[in-house]
């Protein structure tokens, strides 16, 4: 008897999982977009408005929107990438070294901050 009510429990939370699982699923499927989602509408709106600005079939501009993201791939959770910054500090022993300010300081700056100067005695000023 212990046996049964035990595979009864374990059946029973065995049920409960699925039925989260199934509630998971089904919480992922209405959340997909759609033909009618309102930000798939406006793409729609923006290539036909496209075509018609530039006097083109709609199939021309979806090629070249499909061409577009072939080429230019999103990375990442940003959309895109970030590029080269311009240096922002310029290492005052050495004019060649310098740094945008983003990442980890360069041991340059380090040091330079150890000996009592500022990032703005660094700043490049055009």
């Amino acid at each position: 008897m212990n046996d049964i009510e035990a595979l009864a429990r374990q059946k029973r939370a065995e049920l409960r999982r699925l039925q989260r699982e199934l509630e998971r699923l089904e919480a992922l499927k209405n959340k997909r977009l759609k033909v009618t989602s309102p930000e798939i509408k406006d793409v729609a709106r923006t290539i036909q408005s496209l075509a018609k600005d530039h006097m083109m079939e709609t199939e021309e501009v979806l090629s070249l929107v499909r061409e577009a993201i072939e080429r230019y791939p999103l990375k990442g959770k940003r959309g895109g990438t970030l590029g080269r910054v311009p240096p922002k500090y310029r290492n005052l022993d050495n004019p060649a070294e310098t740094w945008s300010g983003r990442g980890r300081k360069p041991r340059w700056v380090v040091a330079a901050l150890e000996k009592g100067l500022t990032l703005d005695d660094l700043r490049i000023r055009d």
